[in-house]
């Protein structure tokens, strides 16, 4: 689950999705969270970071509820290079024009 500050990351989203995920555990299927705190990309966004806080309240909160959980450590936001960061840094390169076109003479008589 991707944590967005302000959006998904309050303590009662943990308790909803640990509603939501109880009848599967009830059937005895075992269920890991991975807890994923948003990787904010450059230029912005609508989105920000939950703070470490708050994940970790997100995190305590579904396992009191019995569930595995576990926050995946981010590597590389520094650099631009997190999940979901270098896909967005990479397209946004590739929408960039690499080359200009070069007026020739037959430019000037048409």
């Amino acid at each position: 689950a991707v944590l967005l500050r302000g959006v998904n990351d309050a303590p009662r989203h943990a308790h909803d999705l640990g509603e939501l995920l109880r009848p599967i555990q009830e059937a005895g299927i075992r269920i890991c969270v991975d807890l994923i705190p948003y990787n904010p990309i450059h230029g912005g966004g609508p989105y920000e970071k939950t703070d470490r806080a708050a994940v970790n309240a997100f995190q305590r909160i579904l396992r009191d509820q019995g569930l595995a959980c576990f926050v995946r450590v981010t590597r590389g936001d520094d650099e631009l290079a997190a999940c979901g960061q270098l896909a967005t840094t990479v397209a946004a390169a590739a929408a960039t024009p690499r080359f200009a076109r070069i007026a020739t003479p037959s430019d000037a008589t048409t």
